[in-house]
């Protein structure tokens, strides 16, 4: 048959070490200040096969690296009675990315092309939401 199929699937992992400082109320209630770091991994794959009717093709392509950074967040958390916790912070957040390409075809492996390590010059905008049991 004719036609065109794509698919992918990703995977990663993010580490955020960090520490807050309760600049309104008592922990764990409170207006809070924390700065963080990140390192994480990251795997995206897609495949693509294409048909014409006669012939069918297909490739592979795995993007994956890590992310190093460090982010800045002001939030509030308030602490129910019953023990739930919820909380809310914004901020922003630098980081770098070193990303690897390989490449598969039909017609063989392709090299692995390492692309070129970028850095985010900019701040991004954070947003953190929990939800969670105090004892």
């Amino acid at each position: 048959l004719f036609g065109r199929e794509v698919g992918g699937l990703g995977l990663g992992g993010l580490f955020q070490p960090g520490i807050a400082w309760f600049l309104i109320g008592r922990a764990p209630t409170g207006l809070w200040l924390s700065p963080k770091l990140e390192l994480g991994y990251v795997s995206i794959g897609t495949n693509s096969t294409f048909s014409d009717g006669v012939m069918k093709s297909g490739s592979s392509t795995t993007n994956a690296g890590f992310v190093f950074g460090a982010q800045g967040m002001v939030g509030y958390t308030h602490a129910f009675d019953i023990g739930l916790s919820v909380q809310l912070g914004v901020g922003l957040g630098v980081n770098y990315t070193a990303i690897n390409t390989t490449t598969a075809t039909t017609a063989g492996p392709l090299p692995t092309q390492p692309t070129q390590p970028f850095t985010f010059l900019g701040s991004f905008g954070r947003i953190s939401a929990g939800l969670g049991w105090n004892f």
